[in-house]
């Protein structure tokens, strides 16, 4: 009879504001300034969602890109072919595009829950964008949140098209052209009545809308960071040993692992209990051992 192995147990760093970007600042310390239902508290953490998953869609069709030469090459060797690789790169395109315009959706709604009875700020996602284009967004909104919003004209109505399209009617293909390593993205549901919508190098074009969609939420949620009460909020520094951390730390103390009070070390000091792997350099740790000895009662309290 074998010896029985424990599970090693994995280590979760949490708290690490230095690598934040400002939605996940936002998802922090909401609560501090806000009252969210749950649907829009499901959309604030969608954000990040839907833009790391159209990331990782991103990666999966560069790397699915290189299968076009098979088509081609069987093209060329039997006159005929299934395009199996042309298919599978088009699927996770459109699914990239569809993604991004998820964080979209989600963006408009976390404003809605920030503004609920901001004019211009609707339900619907495209009709918070146009009204931004008009300049119909409630003075009271941030001007640098209606800008942000308004600046996107150049590409909103692109991204929109292409997820409808997507989404409610046709798909399109795709092919390299000659000569070229540039992946091309046909779709004969979108352009014009005589001709199909041609995307030469979608690669790029993807590339820019991820550039782009992030300068709107850096925009947009640096100015709600702005907003934040700078209160004391519970934090989760991690999950160690499969126990969980916690600290007591204000949005403006954020800044990097060090920031905050401690709150766990009353459990993990004692004698019992494993120690936070991380509290030697903690500056939260030193900051609540400090803090809890200088409210520890004197001799002179007693008397």
């Amino acid at each position: 009879m074998t010896e029985k192995q424990e599970r090693p147990t994995a280590n979760l760093l949490h708290f690490a504001p230095q690598h934040w970007g400002e939605v996940e600042r936002f998802t922090q310390f909401w609560s501090t300034t806000y009252s969210f239902d749950r649907m829009t508290q499901k959309r604030l953490r969608g954000i990040v969602g839907h833009y790391s998953k159209a990331g990782y869609l991103f990666q999966l069709a560069q790397r699915l890109a290189p299968g076009l030469d098979q088509d081609e090459k069987q093209l060329k060797e039997h006159g005929y072919s299934p395009a199996h690789n042309a298919k599978e790169l088009a699927a996770v395109i459109e699914s990239v595009f569809c993604e991004q315009y998820s964080v979209l959706d989600c963006c408009r709604a976390v404003l809605c829950g920030v503004f609920p009875s901001h004019g211009g700020i609707r339900k619907s996602t495209r009709g918070t964008f146009q009204k931004a284009f008009n300049g119909e967004i409630d003075e009271k909104v941030p001007v640098a949140i209606r800008e942000a919003l308004a600046k996107t004209k150049d590409w909103y109505f692109d991204l929109l098209k292409l997820r409808d399209e997507i989404t409610h009617s046709n798909v399109g293909s795709c092919h390299r052209q000659d000569k070229s390593d540039c992946v091309t993205y046909m779709h004969d549901g979108l352009g014009s009545p005589g001709k199909s919508l041609v995307i030469e190098n979608v690669m790029g074009v993807i590339k820019n809308y991820f550039d782009v969609i992030n300068e709107l939420l850096g925009a947009v949620f640096h100015e709600l960071n702005r907003t934040l009460n700078d209160e004391p909020i519970e934090q989760m520094c991690g999950i160690f040993g499969g126990r969980f951390y916690q600290r007591v730390v204000r949005p403006s103390e954020a800044i990097d692992t060090n920031g905050g009070v401690c709150k766990s070390y009353k459990w993990f000091d004692l004698e019992e209990n494993p120690d936070c792997p991380l509290k030697d350099s903690c500056r939260a740790y030193s900051r609540a051992k400090s803090d809890g000895a200088a409210n520890e009662p004197t001799d002179a309290d007693d008397q």
